[in-house]
């Protein structure tokens, strides 16, 4: 669910996702790929693990904290290697056969992992440009800096929302970020070109 997917995420950037995998230690060997399978199910669209289904073997708290954490891993694991995934659990301290069956589970449903996590990024916004103005202006100094001389280009964006709102988006870009932006540009119309054709 969304909610489960923010926690993952606000666990991975907090460093708690590693107390939460440190639970695989209190697992059965056996039962370890099967649950990381499961949960691989849930990132995928398919049913979330249930704790029924493996004869409550962690309290509802740790097993939702272990879950959670593998549901972090998970995700992480279908945008980054697989030897991430080793290290991470390496880091929270999980044996090297837990670690295995985790990994095992990871390389053999990788392809359908990343497929899932690409069409759940696709899907996540569907936020369009209505409108766009552009202005450059030259900075001759600022409060750290007395002669500064840096041509800006300041870009007023109106996007529109799917809910039919619409917000103005003002971003001020130097020379070398207006560059960047552009070779981006470029760079995502050569992937779009290539995908139409």
């Amino acid at each position: 669910s969304d909610s489960r997917r923010r926690l993952s995420a606000r666990l991975t950037r907090s460093g708690m996702a590693s107390e939460g995998l440190a639970l695989l230690e209190e697992c059965a060997d056996s039962v370890v790929e099967q649950l990381t399978h499961r949960v691989i199910d849930g990132v995928v669209g398919r049913a979330l693990p249930r704790v029924v289904n493996f004869n409550k073997m962690l309290p509802p708290t740790k097993w939702r904290s272990l879950t959670i954490a593998l549901e972090a891993l998970v995700r992480n694991a279908g945008r980054l290697p697989s030897s991430d995934a080793a290290e991470t659990l390496k880091a929270a301290q999980v044996s090297e056969a837990k670690s295995n069956a985790v990994c095992g589970a990871l390389v053999a449903r990788a392809n359908e992992l990343r497929g899932a996590l690409l069409v759940e990024a696709a899907s996540i916004g569907t936020t369009t440009i209505r409108d766009f103005d552009w202005n450059v202006a030259v900075a001759i100094a600022s409060d750290q800096i007395s002669t500064l001389n840096e041509p800006l280009m300041q870009l007023s964006l109106t996007v529109a929302h799917p809910d039919g709102s619409e917000e103005a988006v003002r971003v001020e870009l130097s020379y070398p970020e207006l560059k960047d932006l552009i070779s981006r540009l470029d760079g995502a119309n050569k992937v779009v070109r290539e995908l139409v054709a």
